[in-house]
């Protein structure tokens, strides 16, 4: 409306209205300080918020979010939880330059919605560090009664939340617990205990690096799309057999320079087989 108007001298650039606008938030503060706004704001809120400490790091869940996961239990089901990091939302507060990163565990709701069940915000990226908000909630379940409240979690593939996962929900290492996997995969031991919390890779982050190495690798797209189709489809394979033999069929196709008798048993065998159906 303005530019119809000519009236382009009030018209503001997004980086000064995103300066307007912390400065009008900036008001709202308890404290000049970032990190003493925190405590006080901590202070006004422990139900919510359970931690403040430096090296920079927040914690925060509640009894409200425990009874949103616990509503998500079914009669004969644990829900799963969600788990990722993100960065470029909140600044560093103290003098340590290292960047920020909001960890959240969400679940989705009835109505579709993506809700927060506990969240961390820190500088601090080790797995010992993502291993105590794990387990802080861990306790903060067994507390209020209500653990096991999940049967597993969906994560990225960052080998320190991975390890973390394991060592804090199952008490045992990522190593040990690809074991029993592998062991029950191979019948060696079927036995998995019900109170193993079961560790899920995250299809979207899987097909995002597919996606990004086979479009450096292929200059056609129907190559592309072809190997991401059989690589989408293999995420629904469930036991060892079939993805050998996926697996080696794969290798065949990537590996052939000519297109022979083999080669188009190997793409055949991937499209007809009915695991891709």
């Amino acid at each position: 409306n303005l530019i119809q108007l000519g009236n382009l001298q009030n018209i503001k650039s997004d980086a000064s209205i995103r300066k307007v606008r912390s400065e009008a938030l900036a008001n709202l503060d308890r404290e000049k300080t970032d990190l003493w706004d925190l405590i006080l704001m901590q202070s006004e809120h422990p139900e919510y918020i359970q931690e403040v400490s430096v090296p920079f790091c927040i914690k925060t869940y509640s009894k409200e979010q425990l009874y949103i996961l616990d509503k998500q239990r079914s009669s004969n089901m644990l829900p799963y939880i969600y788990f990722d990091a993100t960065g470029k939302i909140v600044r560093n507060p103290t003098s340590d330059k290292k960047r920020v990163y909001l960890y959240s565990a969400v679940v989705p709701s009835e109505n579709n919605r993506i809700i927060p069940i506990f969240e961390m915000i820190t500088s601090n990226h080790y797995s010992k560090t993502i291993f105590k908000i794990f387990n802080d909630f861990k306790t903060f379940c067994i507390e209020n009664k209500k653990w096991p409240i999940f049967s597993g979690v969906v994560s990225d593939f960052s080998f320190a939340t991975l390890h973390a996962i394991s060592r804090a929900f199952n008490g045992i290492s990522l190593n040990d617990y690809l074991t029993l996997c592998y062991n029950r995969s191979t019948g060696v031991n079927t036995d998995l205990s019900e109170s193993i919390i079961t560790i899920h890779l995250c299809n979207a982050h899987f097909m995002k690096m597919v996606s990004k190495d086979l479009k450096a690798a292929f200059n056609k797209n129907d190559i592309e799309m072809f190997f991401k189709y059989v690589i989408a489809q293999a995420i629904e394979i469930s036991n060892l057999r079939q993805l050998s033999d996926w697996f080696r069929d794969i290798i065949i196709l990537l590996s052939s320079k000519y297109r022979n008798n083999e080669v188009v048993q190997a793409e055949s065998n991937l499209i007809s087989n009915k695991l891709f159906n």
